[in-house]
């Protein structure tokens, strides 16, 4: 499995969960500058899910 660092412009992330059909949002609040954003989940076809 692989994982990305992404930028999500909060300052002081207070909490996030995953939400939606299958998990593929994942929301995310910040304390400090506030604010809430949602990110879509992008899954990168490999040949071996592919084979799968």
């Amino acid at each position: 499995m692989n994982f990305n660092e992404v930028r999500t412009g909060l300052n002081h992330v207070q909490g996030m969960a995953f939400g939606g059909d299958e998990d593929k949002y994942l929301v995310v609040g910040g304390v400090e500058g506030g604010g809430v954003k949602v990110f879509e989940r992008a899954i990168r076809r490999t040949r071996r899910n592919r084979e799968a």
